[in-house]
């Protein structure tokens, strides 16, 4: 008898966000879920995105909600990136009109009522070299850039642009990054065990999980302390993370 070996093509993975966002400003605060995102191809072909599934943005000042609908490539085809809401005042009643591309940009206008649309956002065009370097728009590119110029600033040793690994492999060294990451990842899961044994219970440096008034959720909060000792360029007690 022949047996065929078994061969399993996972040809996308699918990211169900299961936290709240919240976001300040001024007097307002706000907080939102997040839609699922599939990502595609990611054994063959090119790598691609969608998102599904409604946003709700709520305003706990005054209690306005947002409504964004994101609708994936399954149900819509081409137009999967096409976004449509709507902004509801307390009544429920519909104040504007809500539309765009999460990709290009969003604009509003009010309900029956022929008035020029505001564009609420718009998106830079992208660098000539970005299907190069993942999709990246300009400002992620910079992201790990980590120039001469500030050399000489005070920069904590847990700064992720000090990974060893992703400056490897950003230098396109990419066995060197790989054994790298996996040093890191060894390194890692010995200083998890040796905290295990000994009984100690890892409290992040800069946060502290809050519950949030309005949604009851727990988020970890800034509680003060890092701008402080960038100025006194000291960071004590800082672990040894690569």
């Amino acid at each position: 008898m022949c047996v065929r070996p078994l061969v399993l093509l996972v040809q996308y993975i699918r990211v169900i966000p299961t936290g709240t966002v919240h976001l300040s400003i001024g007097k307002h605060r706000y907080s939102w879920n997040k839609p699922q995102t599939t990502i595609h191809n990611i054994m063959i072909g090119r790598l691609w995105l969608d998102h599904d599934g409604d946003v709700v943005i709520h305003n706990h000042t005054n209690g306005e909600k947002a409504f964004v609908s994101f609708q994936g490539y399954k149900s819509q085809g081409s137009n999967f990136r096409r976004l449509k809401g709507c902004v509801k005042d307390t009544c429920g009643t519909e104040r504007l009109v809500l539309e765009g591309n999460w990709q290009e940009g969003m604009q509003c206008y009010p309900p029956r009522i022929e008035e020029e649309a505001k564009t609420l956002w718009k998106s830079f065009p992208k660098p000539a070299n970005s299907s190069r370097m993942f999709g990246y728009t300009k400002l992620g590119l910079h992201l790990n850039q980590f120039p001469s110029v500030i050399a000489g600033e005070a920069v904590c040793s847990t700064d992720s642009r000090l990974r060893p690994d992703q400056r490897l492999y950003e230098e396109g060294r990419v066995d060197d990054a790989g054994r790298e990451k996996s040093r890191l990842e060894d390194k890692q899961r010995q200083a998890r065990k040796h905290r295990d044994q000994n009984g100690v219970v890892w409290q992040p440096r800069w946060f502290a999980p809050q519950e949030d008034e309005f949604t009851k959720t727990t988020s970890h909060v800034y509680k003060g302390g890092y701008w402080a000792a960038k100025a006194k360029k000291e960071f004590p007690e800082t672990p040894d993370l690569f």
